[in-house]
């Protein structure tokens, strides 16, 4: 059986307040970057799924540092094996690509720090 699936790829995002705004009025708002990739997955096997996890979590552990890393134990436990068991790596090649972004709602573009209070008045700067 041939299944398609949508996976989300979330960017950063943030709260923009009226007063990030140099010129008033405005409304809040959010700024985000999404992306959504449709294709075929394909499950992996135990060995490859273990590969997976390693190599995700030594690239996201080194981001840590100074912190000593921590990587996945090889020995056995009853924590340890309940969440391998709740996990299943898998790979797909992909297929369409939306991108889906929300970075300036009208023109002008934010300022940082805001020029002005929410009542107009000058921000106060630190």
């Amino acid at each position: 059986m041939h299944v398609e699936v949508v996976v989300a790829f979330l960017g950063p995002s943030a709260y923009i307040s009226p007063d990030h705004y140099a010129s008033q009025p405005h409304f809040p708002t959010w700024a985000y970057a999404a992306v959504h990739v449709t294709g075929r997955p394909r499950l992996l096997d135990e060995v490859r799924t273990m590969r997976q996890l390693d190599d995700l979590i030594e690239d996201q552990e080194s981001r840590l540092a100074p912190k000593q890393p921590w990587s996945l134990p090889r020995r056995a436990s009853a924590l340890f094996d309940e969440y391998l068991r709740l996990i299943q790596g898998s790979r797909s090649r992909s297929g369409t690509s939306t991108a889906c972004t929300s970075l300036a709602r009208t023109s002008p573009r934010p300022t940082w720090p805001p020029r002005h209070g929410p009542s107009g008045s000058a921000a106060r700067t630190a």
